[in-house]
């Protein structure tokens, strides 16, 4: 990986209004890149060549005056605001999230209504469902905690959830084993993981994000037949796939729904 000489945080504007962060990393590299993280849109811009002993005391000046720095800069942010005209769906990480004090969230087809308050003298935040209501989640969050509400209610309420179906996802995971597979499943847990669907280890261990939970089950069902295959092919090989096309036939249908809304699940309430 290139060595980043500097890191600058700013924004893009995509549009009127509508801003994300950028961190700018200028590397000691040969080309350009930009890449959109799960916090920031990254650039990757390559620092003026030339002899790097001796040269970084002169390259803060360059930063600011280097025209070539500039038009790559102008390039990727041009491919962001073009990206983002194409995909508005990819930046959605990254938009700020209205947060209702009040509000509701269908998990597993089932309408929770969610209470947030804030301003107690906690240690920590809290979230829990309440205990003569089971549709009613109430969330208390403390003022000592920085980062946006949306993403601790986020981390909070995919817990909480998580939890809550946990017996019913593996309740469904051992039908759909039982029926297709007959393999030993160790146990299983619930992440709110962003990066994978699903996962599982040669020990029998199938770690399923808890964003599935959001989804219709048809879907839900296609990420645990993959796993599930993978019980006894730990790759891609078309002994695999014909392995996972037995038991779903319609995989690409019901795998759609995640690539086409898997960047936006989150557990946010709305109004």
């Amino acid at each position: 990986m290139a060595k980043a000489y500097k890191i600058v945080n700013s924004y893009i504007e995509l549009a009127p209004g509508v801003r994300v962060p950028v961190r700018k990393h200028y590397e000691f590299r040969s080309g350009y890149r930009a890449t959109i993280g799960k916090k920031a849109v990254i650039f990757r811009i390559p620092v003026l060549s030339g002899s790097r002993v001796g040269a970084t005391q002169n390259l803060d000046k360059q930063l600011e005056l280097s025209q070539p720095e500039l038009e790559i800069e102008k390039k990727l942010t041009d491919w962001v605001r073009d990206t983002y005209q194409k995909k508005p769906e990819a930046f959605a990480r990254l938009l700020p999230i209205s947060l209702p004090d009040s509000g509701h969230i269908l998990v597993m087809g089932q309408k929770f209504k969610i209470n947030i308050s804030g301003g107690r003298a906690f240690k920590s935040h809290r979230a829990e469902i309440d205990v003569y209501n089971p549709n009613l989640v109430r969330v208390e969050l403390t003022y000592s905690d920085h980062r946006p509400k949306a993403e601790i209610v986020d981390t909070l309420l995919s817990r909480i959830f998580a939890d809550r179906f946990h017996s019913v996802v593996w309740q469904r995971l051992e039908e759909l084993n039982h029926r297709f597979f007959q393999v030993h499943v160790d146990g299983l847990s619930l992440k709110n993981t962003t990066s994978v669907w699903g996962s599982c280890s040669s020990k029998g261990n199938i770690n399923l994000s808890s964003r599935l939970l959001l989804v219709p089950q048809k879907a839900r069902d296609s990420v645990i037949i993959h796993e599930l295959a993978h019980r006894i092919e730990m790759n891609h090989s078309k002994r695999y796939w014909k392995l996972v096309y037995d038991a779903m036939p319609d995989y690409d249908e019901a795998h759609e729904v995640l690539k086409k809304y898997g960047r936006i699940l989150r557990f946010i309430p709305v109004g």
